[in-house]
């Protein structure tokens, strides 16, 4: 057992290591302050520091775009990234409308999630391009089925 180091610690002590975030710079491989202590003293210091947090987190995102993109997945739609690259696989790495390629060192070239906004259900990846047209049209079949008739009409 260990004992929170936070002379303010408001939890029961003494605690079980797995209270306690790993910390190769302590003998027993864990922080002196229990994980609880630890969340809301960073929690404080982003309170205070916004612009020096913000700035952090920018440059991270910008480093680590591949766990950035795993994160927002997971976050947005409840997808793994395993999941998301097995239904890249499965699309032959092309958009599900458009059948364009794939290509994620492209800004735009990475594909999109798209979901129905009414159930949450991930349907397929799309370009943003289509992803888009989908998302404006509200995913209503009636404005889809009359642009098509529009574009028919001015072809």
């Amino acid at each position: 057992m260990k004992t929170c180091k936070n002379p303010n610690c408001t939890q029961v002590n003494p605690q079980s290591l797995d209270k306690f975030y790993n910390d190769k710079g302590f003998k027993d491989g864990k922080m002196a302050i229990c994980k609880i202590c630890k969340s809301e003293k960073v929690y404080a210091w982003r309170k205070k520091n916004p612009q020096i947090y913000n700035a952090l987190a920018v440059s991270w995102r910008q480093k680590n775009p591949d766990k950035q993109h795993a994160t927002d997945i997971k976050r947005n739609y409840g997808l793994s990234i395993e999941e998301y690259n097995k239904m890249l696989v499965a699309q032959n790495m092309t958009c599900a409308i458009c059948n364009r390629q794939h290509d994620p060192s492209k800004k735009r070239g990475r594909l999109y999630v798209d979901h129905c906004h009414k159930t949450g259900k991930v349907r397929a990846l799309l370009c943003s391009a289509h992803n888009s047209m989908l998302g404006y049209a509200e995913d209503d079949v009636e404005t889809l089925q009359k642009a098509i008739e529009y574009l028919k009409k001015f072809s």
